[in-house]
């Protein structure tokens, strides 16, 4: 028998045109498998859309961001908004959450020292859910670099479902000044990126971004990273502030239309600001 491993589908397929899977030579599989064989030794799978559709893969109601989309695995989120938007509470009410509701863990990548697990505690209630969440300081590009070398191996070891990184930008914008080196930072950038996303297919990743001026109008600001940034996310938020009022405004999504919620910051985390609440809310 050719040394070819059959699915069932496969061995399906050749019995029904009178071959025996089990001594079936290479040239007589690959004369009725033809390009399957081929595509799959190398890695590739073809789907189709019904098969997609009926895939169960799992979802979650994340604070806040439940209100307007289901996260599914294989999620990337962006989350950008300007200094004291209300991002880090944010992230941190769904690491409580994900350990709450979730077998698996968080890590949590800070660039910019907002990890505050005093914080985390009055969210998660529980030392033993508290332990769950680990973080890992990063404040230079290559110590990014060095941890998203071996970030598979990481999250195999910790066991983790959510990643969040808080956030990407941070380092390149600070080594990386001016046009001349742009091109070297993005390229940067985006190796970070898209390993981190490989390496979370199963998982999610949650990449937060600072705001900087639009170049041809100052007057409104918009995510760093320019398009490296805009074509990474599957979820792209940002979170606007007015007074003690936040909303949570998804910007752009395959699959959803442009859409917002309202939100508040307690003790316990980030909470939907009820249609009530709204009413008697004159900030």
């Amino acid at each position: 028998m050719a040394n070819i491993e059959l699915t069932e589908s496969q061995k399906r397929t050749l019995m029904m045109q009178g071959i025996d899977p089990d001594r079936a030579s290479r040239e007589d599989i690959e004369k009725i498998l033809g390009i399957t064989i081929r595509l799959e030794e190398a890695g590739i799978h073809i789907s189709n859309a019904l098969n997609e559709l009926n895939n169960h893969v799992r979802e979650y109601d994340f604070p806040i961001i439940g209100r307007i989309a289901k996260v599914r695995d294989g999620d990337t989120i962006e989350i950008s908004g300007a200094f004291g938007s209300g991002k880090t509470n944010l992230r941190h009410t769904i690491a409580a959450w994900f350990v709450k509701n979730t077998d698996r863990n968080v890590l949590y990548v800070d660039t910019e020292r907002t990890f505050m697990a005093k914080r985390l505690k009055k969210m998660c209630g529980d030392d033993k859910l508290l332990s769950r969440i680990h973080f890992v300081r990063v404040e230079s590009t290559q110590k990014l670099l060095d941890l998203v070398s071996m970030i598979d191996n990481v999250k195999k070891q910790y066991n983790i479902g959510l990643l969040i990184v808080d956030s990407i930008i941070n380092p390149f914008r600070a080594e990386y000044v001016g046009v001349k080196e742009l091109a070297e930072r993005q390229q940067l950038l985006n190796f970070c990126m898209q390993t981190m996303k490989r390496v979370m297919n199963d998982g999610v990743l949650i990449i937060t971004n600072q705001m900087v001026a639009n170049p041809i109008s100052f007057a409104h600001n918009q995510p760093a990273g320019g398009n490296i940034m805009g074509h990474f996310a599957t979820l792209r938020f940002m979170i606007t502030k007015e007074g003690q009022k936040r909303t949570l405004k998804l910007i752009d999504a395959p699959h959803l239309a442009p859409c917002h919620v309202q939100f508040r910051i307690t003790d316990e985390g980030c909470k939907v600001v009820r249609k009530r609440e709204r009413k008697g809310d004159n900030t």
